[in-house]
């Protein structure tokens, strides 16, 4: 980078416009001097302030650059151009001050190829990257500020460290570093984990024996041997008490043994007692169940012979009635139908008309039709005009847009402002809208939960109505199932003694006579014609089965329904009686339930809920939008200005495209004229409109005559089907009386048959069973008539078993046997607990051998890398001794800086006329600090080394000047051959004498070849005489506001 030109305005002591052109320089080498506190500093500071946004001193402030002879409504600006690489660049930075904001700084660089970069921290990022320096860096390499470089001279090892650091990037050496220390300390975490791993599995060693303990502690060499001896005592330890439990076992199996054989003993004869006292009981019963007997068999056979055809005679009337009203309807449907018929066929011939009217839409719409491949044209030719007018309008519009815009920016920039001082208590006003955002919304949330309560007990409550609707319904199924049962089991007892007839029958056909199953009594063949007939569609014990469960499990439904009916009740009932509470607590005026959801009450307190909240959130939207506002209408500002630029060089362009797109929209109009003649419609959409109209009609057409034809055909089957069921009815009549007849005579039979006179004397039979099924009833009585026989039976066996097994037998005392089982089980339970424990111990010592087996092996496999790495990263880090810490960076680091200080050395062994050399320690100012980048000086006067620190002013100067310059040096040839071709120094040259200072100026003009550009800035009078070039700073005269420059060549 080498200055060309710099323009201060409203900087520093510069209050009018000033420039200093370094292009009119005829020497390399100059010196700035002139009055104290004029400004001579201040040039350099408008250096840095242009490329970097900050002074070149640490202590100057980039927004306290305004100078203050200037009053505050005027912007600072600083314009610097300047050569790099081959190039001319030029950068401007302001600084501009309103009340709302304070200073704001703002920048534009101007590129060679005449593209600007804007904004302050887009113009520090380039100018950062173009260069290779920060400003922090560039202070130290290229501007020397004042007093400051003399710091890297007397700067410990950390300090050094630091700087060379950011001047030569470490970041790879620190990388290296950094993962040789991270391996490290993830190994030592990994190694740490295992040792843990293995304490953990040992625990306090409280769950081992007190003798063991000393030896089972983590670090001892035979802790694994130790644990796997005390598995052993223990597993020695377990043998023996399996022993003593199988022993104990064994002999408590024998003691139960003889004392279940005595207790068996006497149960036999207590049995033996009660047995004959049962059988006594029993036969005082007999003269009563012999009469139960004879009542069964008379109810029996009224029921099973009787009934039945009483049963057909019931449904055989009930049919024939049924019969008769079916017919009556039939009859009356059948000249419904005749009407119908006749309305269609009208229907029918009245759509003459609409077919030839759909035929002739048919031949209109294909004759569109083929018009539509043209409108595919006209709609590419229309799309094309419509294109070049809208560029047209964009272009026109655009331009005007532009010309309004650029006449109201600076308007713009003013409303700005004042927007500021508008909005300065939005941020204000944005907390407070917040807060009642926030509890608007709290409230909607609790009346939005509530409304959906009260929505979830409604659906709670339909559900209710659907079961109690499904508990009814489950009702009439039980009740059903129940009549079907009873019906079909009626009829499958009746038809037993039919079944039982047709067996005996063929018994007594083959072989002459036969014995009645029920009655044991003998027939022969005269009696057949009195044995009883199987009535017809008599069910089989299956469909009896089938139909009992099926009432079995209607009846079980019907209970779970009704069941979860009443537990569902009670839940809604409750969370009514929470969403009550909920409405009161939220100030919802409802007494009732009822209240609550009827005539919108809950919906409107929510709807009103709802608009507080949007009202609470645009009012917040609104204040948090200014809030925004004020906040992004500063950088708003700062775009405005560069967008005006821009603006200009768009109209430019604009004007163009306006010309190009007129000329190309005549030519498109053209074409698009010639493409419209001979369509029957403007556009392709109103011929999709024509042709959807006449599809529409002919549909609509043809609906309603496909609608007549099916009524007719629907008419005409309906009649025939009316037709048939009547002719089936009346012939299901006939046949239903004659059944009616048929199961009269059937009474008539079975009475006959069952030795009943008439149905009278059935109906008395049966008045002992008082409503109950009478196969139950009979079923009762023959179960405890046969229960008592097959009791008695039973009994006297028992009684006879009993007294063959007790046979010379007595009673036997077993307390002695009992005592004897208790003590051996109390032997038996202690054996079997220490022989628990002692399996839980073996159990634990062999997981703890496990784990602190495992443990140890995986700690021992990191072993060989733990001392590699540790070793590697100690090295990376540096080690602490007497001679300090060197760390693998700082090895690096002192190697670039060895490169400074030769480069260093050339200048100051011209300069201090070969008495001193710089040279690099490795030794620490101190114990166990850190050590590598230490500075020794050489005097070669006395033959000793010396501490930097001991050199005077004047010495330390001249030695701070060469390790800078030799500094900035090594920094160029490291950039890749990238030149630094300015040099600025601050102050220092009065503490040197005469021949140093000469030697200095001579160091300082050699530096000047190859076109270097060098700028010193001094008191020194000496220097003025030295260097004949000159730019003289000096103060205003008069009021003394301000400064001025001159340049003087000599």
């Amino acid at each position: 980078m080498r200055p060309i030109l710099l323009t201060m305005t409203a900087f520093g002591s510069y209050v009018e416009e000033t420039t200093l052109d370094f292009g009119a320089l005829q020497k390399n080498l100059f010196l700035i001097c002139g009055d104290t506190g004029a400004g001579k500093t201040t040039i350099f500071d408008a250096i840095m302030f242009a490329l970097f946004g900050e002074g070149s001193g640490s202590a100057r402030d980039a927004k306290g650059m305004h100078s203050d002879f200037a009053d505050v409504k005027q912007d600072t600006v600083v314009l610097f151009r300047f050569a790099h690489g081959g190039a001319e660049y030029e950068v401007t930075r302001k600084l501009h001050y309103t009340r709302a904001q304070g200073w704001r700084p703002d920048a534009e660089l101007r590129l060679p190829d005449g593209t600007f970069v804007k904004g302050a921290r887009y113009v520090n990022e380039r100018c950062e990257a173009m260069l290779g320096f920060n400003a922090a860096q560039f202070r130290k390499i290229v501007m020397l500020a004042q007093g400051e470089f003399q710091q890297f001279l007397k700067a410990n090892s950390n300090d050094r460290e630091e700087i060379l650091g950011k001047l030569f990037d470490d970041a790879e050496c620190r990388y290296y570093a950094r993962l040789l220390v991270g391996a490290r300390d993830a190994l030592r975490e990994t190694r740490r984990a295992h040792e843990d791993a293995a304490r953990a599995a040992l625990g306090d060693g409280t769950q081992f024996p007190e003798a063991w303990r000393e030896k089972l502690i983590y670090g001892d060499p035979a802790l694994t041997e130790n644990l796997g001896a005390l598995l052993a005592e223990e597993s020695a330890a377990g043998e023996g008490l399996q022993k003593a439990y199988d022993e104990a076992q064994q002999k408590l199996g024998l003691l139960n043994a003889q004392k279940g054989a005595a207790e068996q003993v006497n149960r036999n004869l207590d049995a033996l007692d009660a047995a004959r006292a049962a059988l006594a009981k029993l036969e005082a019963q007999r003269e009563g169940f012999a009469a139960r007997r004879t009542a069964c068999d008379r109810v029996r056979a009224a029921w099973r012979t009787v009934r039945p055809a009483v049963i057909a005679l019931d449904d055989a009337e009930r049919a024939v009635r049924e019969a008769a009203k079916r017919i009556s309807a039939l009859g009356a449907q059948r000249e419904k139908d005749v009407a119908a018929i006749e309305a269609a066929k009208k229907a029918v011939e009245a759509d003459a008309p609409n077919v030839e009217r759909a035929e002739a839409l048919a031949a209109q719409r294909a004759k569109l039709s083929d018009e539509r491949p043209a409108y595919a044209r006209l709609a590419a030719a229309e799309q094309a005009l419509r294109e070049a007018a809208a560029k047209l309008a964009e272009a026109e519009d655009g331009r005007r847009k532009g010309e309004e815009w650029i006449e109201k920016a600076e308007e713009k920039r003013a409303a700005l402002t004042q927007l500021r001082e508008t909005l300065k208590d939005a941020p204000a006003r944005a907390v407070g809208a917040s807060h009642a955002c926030e509890a608007a919304g709290e409230r909607v949330k609790a009346l939005e939960a509530l409304r959906l309560r009260v929505e979830e007990i409604e659906g709670k409550r339909a559900a209710l109505a659907k079961q109690a609707a499904r508990a009814d319904k489950a009702d009439e199924k039980s009740i059903a199932a129940m009549r079907y049962y009873a019906d079909i089991h009626a009829r499958f007892i009746a038809g037993q003694s039919g079944i039982l007839a047709e067996e005996l029958r063929g018994e007594v056909e083959q072989n002459g006579f036969g014995v009645c199953a029920v009655c044991g009594t003998r027939v022969g063949r005269a009696q057949i014609p009195q044995f009883a007939v199987k009535p017809p569609e008599t069910p089989d014990k299956a469909q009896v089965e089938r139909a009992e469960k099926a009432h079995k499990d209607a009846d079980s439904e019907r209970e779970t329904i009704r069941n979860l009916l009443t537990k569902n009740t009670e839940e809604v009932n409750g969370d009514v009686a929470h969403a009550l509470d909920d409405a009161k607590k939220l100030s919802v005026p409802a007494e009732t339930y009822d209240a609550l959801t009827e005539g919108g009450l809950l919906k409107g307190a929510y709807a009103e809920a709802v608009a507080a909240r949007a009202d609470a959130q645009k009012a917040l939207a609104e204040a948090q939008a200014a809030a925004k506002r004020f906040e992004e209408s500063g950088a708003e500002l700062d775009r405005l200005e560069r967008d005006m630029a821009r603006g200009r060089d768009r109209l430019n362009a604009l004007n163009d495209e306006v010309t190009m797109w007129t000329a190309e929209k005549a030519g498109r109009e053209g074409r698009l004229k010639t493409t419209r003649e001979g369509l029957s419609y403007a556009a392709e959409a109103e011929l999709d409109s024509a042709i959807g109209a006449l599809d529409a009609e002919k549909a609509a057409l043809d609906r309603l005559i496909e609608a007549h034809k099916r009524a007719l055909e629907s008419a005409e089957k309906a009649r025939v089907a009316t037709e048939s069921g009547l002719k089936e009815t009346e012939a299901q009549k006939l046949r239903d009386e004659a059944k009616r007849e048929d199961a009269l005579n059937g009474l008539g039979d079975a009475c006959a048959a069952a030795g009943v006179a008439d149905r009278a004397e059935y109906e008395a039979i049966l008045v002992p069973l008082e409503g109950e099924d009478g196969e139950r009833f009979i079923r009762r009585e023959e179960d405890a008539v046969n229960r008592y026989e097959t009791d008695c039976v039973k009994a006297r066996e028992a009684v006879a078993q009993l007294a063959a097994q007790t046979e010379g037998k007595a009673r036997v005392d077993t307390r002695a046997l009992e005592a004897g089982i208790a003590q051996c089980d109390e032997a038996r339970i202690a054996a079997n607990r220490a022989l628990v424990d002692s399996r839980a111990r073996q159990r634990g010592y062999a997981e703890t051998q496990r784990r602190v087996g495992a443990a140890l092996s995986a700690l021992s496999d990191t072993d060989d890398a733990w001392t590699q790495l540790r070793a590697l990263a100690a090295a990376a880090e540096g080690v602490t001794g007497e001679s300090g810490k060197v760390s693998f960076e700082r090895f690096v680091i002192a190697s670039v800086f060895d490169e400074v200080l030769e480069r260093a050395n050339l200048r100051l062994d011209a300069i201090s006329g070969g008495q001193y050399t710089l040279m690099r320690s490795d030794e620490a100012r101190r114990r166990n600090a850190a050590a590598g980048l230490e500075l020794q000086v050489m005097d070669h006067t006395t033959g000793q080394k010396r501490n930097a620190e001991s050199l005077s002013g004047g010495e330390s100067f001249f030695t701070s000047l060469a390790l800078a310059l030799g500094l900035s040096d090594v920094v160029q040839s490291r950039a890749g051959g990238m030149r630094l071709e300015a040099l600025f120094i601050d102050e220092g040259f009065g503490s040197l004498d005469q021949d140093v200072l000469d030697r200095a100026v001579n160091v300082l003009d050699e530096l000047t070849e190859g076109s270097r550009l060098v700028g010193i800035i001094s008191h020194v009078d000496t220097l003025k005489e030295s260097i004949p070039q000159k730019v003289i700073v000096s103060k205003r005269k008069g009021d003394g506001r301000g400064s001025r420059l001159r340049v003087e060549m000599g």
